[in-house]
């Protein structure tokens, strides 16, 4: 359910465990923070224990959704996101449990696309500069990632399906670049 609102002050909304926003009876948290101007913000749809949600935007015509499933029932899915700028999109979404997504996006017209599945897993996305595109699809657990893309109009899809752990950092500064990556455990 998108809303759209045009805001003058800064405003904080703080919603916690709150059946009628579709999130479970437990432990769940939401934190938003909206800065100035026009925002687009789908309520995190949280179901099981231990999901937390928080979102900080600033600008004009921010978009996020968010999906959260805790499948295991321990250790909490966690999504901490920053958008600075305007025209900014982040769709994200968590199945298992224990995985982590820190995400800022700082500049215009920027887009994260990202899904993570399994346990234990670990993501840092920073975009820095405009028009810049992160995808990314992870299944597998113990995974740790740190993706650093900075410039204009760059491009990454990041895919990772495989059963053991990775652990690497990705850079990508300059300008209208694209980078793939698929890496998959042929053992399992």
């Amino acid at each position: 359910m998108k809303r759209s609102l045009k805001l003058i002050i800064t405003v904080i909304i703080v919603i916690t465990a709150y059946p009628a926003l579709s999130q479970g009876v437990h432990e769940e948290e939401v934190w938003l923070e909206q800065l100035i101007s026009e925002y687009y913000y789908d309520i995190p749809y949280q179901q099981s224990t231990n999901n937390k949600t928080l979102v900080v935007q600033e600008g004009s015509r921010n978009s996020v959704k968010i999906d959260q499933i805790n499948t295991a029932g321990q250790g909490e899915n966690l999504i901490y996101l920053v958008q600075r700028g305007d025209n900014n999109i982040t769709n994200a979404w968590q199945k298992g449990s224990s995985n982590q997504y820190s995400l800022y996006q700082l500049g215009d017209r920027n887009e994260l696309d990202l899904s993570m599945i399994g346990n234990s897993n670990q993501s840092a996305l920073w975009q820095k500069g405009d028009m810049n595109k992160v995808t990314q699809d992870l299944k597998g657990t113990g995974m740790n990632y740190i993706i650093l893309q900075e410039g204009f109009k760059n491009e990454l899809i990041h895919v990772e399906d495989g059963r053991i752990n990775q652990e690497y950092k990705i850079y990508m500064k300059g300008n209208g670049m694209k980078l793939y990556i698929q890496n998959s455990n042929i053992y399992h």
